[in-house]
């Protein structure tokens, strides 16, 4: 902030120094008259002239005086006084009373000015101005007792200070003492203070910043504090390094006074504008400080790069590293980063070409499946992770396109050649596992009968595995190959829908009803006793036996809205209510399905997501969704899972808010049961709401953002105390020239119970102080605080 405040004044200054050493230049040939007058230096532009206007002019031994309205104009500038003096002896120039420099939109004054030609040395008083060079394009107001030049690209700013308020008596002001500019290169100041309505706030004994050109330089970033429960005090200093013009390096020093040291660096790079490279690591040594406890230290480590390749391809990389999941449990400042259970690494090419696409993945996922610890324990036991590999993958797909012009027969495929592997606690693959995978698939759209569309499709699937499972013990795997090869038959049909239309009394259009049925027949054979023999690795190896029929019925709710200006009025669906349900002609799922424990296979849960199957039922529980946009502004979305069977209600989301100019609202409010009968379903209950009001910009506003979780749970052997999970509470108000903000954060997350209060203070068209921002998208991402190169 201080940099873009002070780089702003100097602007201002060299441009006043720029008119003036061209006046001084051309005075002793000037005339009272608006004769124009060619210029003897190289310092005017050719296509520039300068022109002299005063009431009276007189010269006498070597002295030159111009009185009364002197007004001086060179190309875009101009400068007013009311008596400028010059002495062609000793090329000192003067000019005197209500001087007054105009340029493109900013104005400097000054009660008298005096320079030197030969030396291009010289002083100003009383300088005042205003400018709409900001980052933001907000007028800058400044001033400063005196402005002396002491060398050719070097200044002393004396009593210096800006604002963008426009009162007297400022909301906001930034000054120093006093400064040494050199062009193009740095500013020194000494006492810099940021002071609110000329109450002091912020005091700095000495700082300096660069100003030359490019605006990305080396230096010392403003530090940062915090408290934790867990971590206790912690203070941030971060170093910002320049390499080059299109990449930097951002290193920090962490100190934790109840745990201990940390320190990282960030790398990145941009080699044009659709290619990039950020990389970084954390690390902390623990328990250096504070109460004696199991050591959760560790180091985080992170990739994220995209490059073009020739021919249309493209290299993408996406690598988020961590050496133990309670390291970053401890020392992650994100609320969703020290929740989140898995962490994944991946690095693929790809390219599109026609129909085609091809892709080469290499993928690594490891899943901490942990509870919580007593003190004494570390977080996360080794035997509670979950290891799968993609090693690599390579892919080629068509999507969905005519064999022929005139036939409407649709072909689509999918081959792959990958190696995998998946490693646990109860058993462990060999380092790659063969899977080669086609799935070839026909679609035809047949001619519509009685109004009824039906459009079948055929995918004939083959996958071979070098190593299989043992059906009889899960932990044993086989050297055995085993290849699965089955038939998916899919019928998609979609009778005539039934559709009226409702009026007012008066006769005009009041809402459409239409009503869609949908009917689905799926039937996949070949796969029987094979699924307890392959290993499953991901979603493709999740697939089971099914003769299955999927009713829906739609109903829509179409109004009329005005359309865009010339256009008629386009129907709009402000409600749509959808109702579905399964039936399977096999329960058992060709024996996949097993009775006391956890089932997760295709298709049992593409209805909703979540599993609900056992073996005593045939009929699925009843899905239903129900969309409502009444406005542009007004939202609602409604989805549960009814069971008719043990008649209760499985699972149910609510979502809703509403968003104006003056007031954002959502909330969403989710419930699950847990099933007795159904091996694998858990119990939740949570919430989570935002809401803001105002505007940030103008006026008084106010927000919050908080998630309840209702479920009793325990850790550490005791039932948790308190339901709020996480919250940020903030206010503030916006001024015309500033605004502050104030944030109090909460969050409980296994053995953390922390609370933060931040400070935010923002000075139009000049940056901010103590902006709340969150960790970001990688586990400890830094908020970068310079531009992009």
């Amino acid at each position: 902030m201080q940099r873009r405040a002070w780089a702003t004044f100097i602007f201002c200054i060299a441009l006043l120094y720029r008119a003036q050493t061209v006046l001084a230049i051309q005075a002793p040939q000037a005339q009272p008259s608006s004769t124009p007058v060619e210029p003897p230096t190289a310092l005017q532009q050719p296509s520039d002239q300068l022109e002299i206007n005063a009431d009276t002019g007189s010269s006498q031994g070597g002295v030159t005086i111009y009185e009364g309205y002197v007004d001086i104009r060179y190309g875009s500038m101009r400068l007013q006084c009311d008596r400028a003096i010059y002495d062609e002896s000793t090329d000192e120039v003067q000019a005197i009373g209500n001087v007054v420099f105009d340029q493109e939109n900013q104005r400097i004054t000054g009660s008298r000015a005096q320079f030197n030609l030969r030396t291009r040395k010289g002083t100003i008083w009383d300088a005042r101005g205003f400018t709409d060079r900001t980052p933001d394009g907000v007028m800058m107001f400044f001033e400063a007792d005196r402005i002396e030049r002491t060398g050719l690209s070097r200044f002393e700013i004396i009593n210096g200070r800006i604002t963008s308020c426009e009162e007297p008596l400022p909301k906001w002001s930034f000054s120093a003492s006093q400064s040494t500019l050199i062009l193009n290169k740095r500013v020194a100041l000494r006492s810099p203070t940021l002071k609110l309505k000329n109450v002091p706030v912020f005091w700095l004994p000495y700082a300096t910043f660069p100003i030359a050109k490019r605006t990305r330089q080396s230096g010392f970033l403003t530090p940062s504090v915090g408290n934790s429960n867990v971590r206790g005090r912690s203070l941030t200093i971060p170093y910002y390094q320049t390499l080059g013009l299109s990449a930097d390096l951002l290193s920090r020093f962490d100190l934790f006074t109840q745990r201990g040291i940390g320190f990282g660096t960030d790398f990145r790079s941009r080699n044009s504008e659709t290619s990039y490279l950020n990389a970084g690591f954390f690390s902390v040594y623990d328990r250096l400080f504070g109460q004696p406890g199991p050591k959760q230290g560790g180091t985080a480590f992170y990739l994220d790069a995209q490059q073009q390749l020739p021919q249309g391809f493209r290299l993408v990389a996406d690598v988020n590293l961590v050496t133990n999941l309670a390291f970053r449990q401890i020392f992650s400042d994100s609320f969703e980063q020290a929740i989140s259970p898995e962490e994944r690494t991946q690095i693929y090419v790809n390219n599109h070409f026609g129909p085609y696409s091809f892709n080469v993945l290499m993928q690594s996922r490891d899943v901490f499946l942990g509870r919580g610890a007593d003190g004494s324990q570390p977080l996360i036991q080794p035997d509670q992770l979950i290891t799968i590999r993609q090693l690599p993958s390579f892919e080629l797909m068509r999507r969905p396109a005519k064999l022929t012009k005139r036939l409407p027969v649709y072909l689509s495929f999918r081959t792959a050649a990958e190696g995998v592997s998946r490693g646990e606690a109860s058993f462990q693959t060999p380092s790659v596992v063969q899977r080669l995978d086609a799935q070839p698939r026909i679609t035809i759209p047949l001619p519509s009968l009685a109004g009824m569309a039906i459009t079948p499709s055929l995918t004939l699937r083959s996958t071979f595995y070098s190593n299989s499972q043992d059906p009889l013990n899960r932990a044993r795997i086989l050297s055995q190959d085993v290849t699965r090869t089955y038939v998916d038959f899919t019928v998609d049909a979609r009778p005539p829908a039934f559709e009226r239309v409702f009026y007012h009394r008066d006769g005009s259009h009041w809402f459409k009803h239409v009503i869609e049925p949908m009917i689905t027949y799926r039937r996949i054979t070949g796969i029987g006793s094979d699924f307890a023999r392959i290993i499953r690795f991901d979603a493709h190896d999740a697939i089971a036996n099914t003769n299955q029929v999927e009713f829906a019925l739609v109903n829509r709710f179409l109004i009329k809205r005005e359309g865009p200006e010339g256009q008629k009025n386009q129907p709009h669906e402000w409600l749509m209510v959808k109702l579905a349900q399964q039936y399977f002609f096999d329960p058992t799922f060709g024996g996949a399905l097993r009775a006391g424990q956890r089932n997760q296979f295709d298709p049992i849960n593409l209805l909703s997501g979540f599993h609900t199957m056992s073996p005593d039922r045939r009929f699925s529980p009843i899905n239903l969704n129900v969309r409502l946009r009444p406005l542009s502004s007004l939202f609602a979305d409604v989805r549960l899972d009814y069971d008719p069977t043990i008649k209760t209600l499985r699972n149910t989301s609510v979502t809703g808010g509403v968003r104006a100019s003056f007031i954002s609202f959502s909330q969403t409010w989710f419930l699950s049961r847990q099933t007795r009968s159904v091996a694998g379903t858990f119990p939740g209950n949570l919430y989570q709401s935002s809401l803001f009001l105002g505007r940030e910009d103008r006026g008084p506003f106010i927000g919050f953002d908080l998630i309840y979780d209702f479920t009793n749970r325990v850790i550490n052997n005791r039932p948790i105390s308190g339901r709020l999970v996480t919250s940020v509470i903030g206010f503030g108000y916006a001024f015309d020239c500033c605004s502050f903000q104030v944030h109090n954060t909460t969050y409980k997350i296994g053995l953390r119970n922390e609370n933060r209060l931040a400070l935010s203070l923002t000075l139009f068209g000049i940056g901010s102080f103590g902006r709340h921002t969150d960790a970001g998208r990688r586990i400890f991402g830094t908020t970068w605080d310079v531009p992009r190169p």
